[in-house]
């Protein structure tokens, strides 16, 4: 009678046998190999897997070995040798020499194209001196992506409901970047256009009608009040100089107070009462602007009120083309 630990043994390699060569499958792929020889030059193509299976790449290596004295070639590219491939890459290995014999081999990394028609890998030549041959066309079969008992399904039956997804800081700091801008651009945009309609509304009104209205919106300003009384006496006196230029056409802005009295003085326009009051009119304006005297509200009200008195009390003999000037 045999041992029972035999008995044991015999029984346990029968049970785990199945399961070993499993996984000696699914640690090794299946691998095709084909030779091909002529005269001591011998040439190995080695394909893993040995069929094409969509969403896994053919590894293919080209083992060429041949006597060292003798010179062999295989064509440099493959592209035009694979069919239903694209070529994702390849590279040569070193050259090795050993017992009289070269080895060498060529790696490529295939992809195979969905719907292909055929897997085929084109027949090329070898070449060595003084004869060649031919290697024959292998043809790989497709894996089906169905199992056996899996049946193909008649319809698609989606579900799909909408998922928010949180977006990212950094995506959110670029959107608010951007509606920033967009805000500033509008904004901006908003600004030139009451400019632009600013400037045709003066420029389409009377030199005296735009001098009073200056003058409104230069005491809404209330700079006196603001502490920036040197401020309003040059925008004071240059409401006054502007309306005299645009009416009578004196460069009155852009000259200094004597140069502007004397231009006046010539000009057939200017009286000598008109001539007086503005003298003494530019003469208290220059001595806040020019000498530091400190201007009481008693004396900015004066000067005020002897700026709108001299553009009411003009003579209204305005024409027509005046008053269609542009404004600078």
């Amino acid at each position: 009678m045999k041992p029972r630990w035999q008995g044991l043994l015999r029984r346990g390699i029968v049970l785990t046998l199945p399961l070993a060569l499993t996984l000696a499958a699914l640690a090794e792929p299946e691998q095709r190999v084909e030779r091909f020889e002529r005269d001591g030059v011998e040439l190995t193509m080695k394909a893993r897997p040995g069929a094409v299976a969509l969403g896994r790449d053919l590894e293919v290596v080209f083992e060429l070995t041949h006597p060292a004295a003798l010179a062999v070639t295989i064509p440099d590219k493959f592209d035009d040798r694979f069919e239903g491939f694209s070529i994702e890459g390849s590279y040569e290995s070193d050259t090795t020499v050993a017992g009289g014999r070269q080895s060498r081999a060529i790696h490529l990394r295939a992809r195979p194209l969905p719907a292909a028609p055929r897997y085929r890998i084109a027949p090329f030549a070898v070449q060595a001196e003084g004869f060649w041959f031919a290697t024959k066309p292998l043809v790989f079969e497709l894996v089906p992506l169905l199992g056996e008992d899996e049946a193909v399904p008649t319809r698609v039956e989606v579900d799909l409901k909408p998922v928010w997804i949180r977006p990212t800081w950094r995506t959110v700091l670029r959107w608010a970047g951007v509606g920033l801008g967009v805000l500033l651009m509008l904004g901006l945009l908003l600004r030139v256009v009451r400019l632009l309609r600013r400037r045709v509304m003066l420029a389409r009104m009377a030199p005296r009608e735009r001098a009073l209205l200056e003058l409104r919106e230069l005491l809404d300003r209330d700079l006196p009040g603001r502490g920036r009384v040197k401020e309003f006496y040059v925008a004071l006196t240059f409401v006054v100089r502007w309306y005299i230029e645009r009416r009578y056409r004196l460069r009155a802005p852009g000259q200094t107070t004597e140069e502007f009295l004397l231009a006046a003085v010539q000009h057939p326009a200017f009286d000598e009462q008109t001539l007086t009051r503005l003298r003494e009119f530019l003469a208290s304006a220059d001595l806040i602007k020019f000498a530091g005297v400190e201007a009481t509200p008693e004396a900015i009200a004066a000067s005020v009120g002897s700026a709108r008195a001299y553009l009411e009390n003009e003579p209204s003999g305005e024409d027509a083309g005046t008053a269609a000037e542009v404004a600078r």
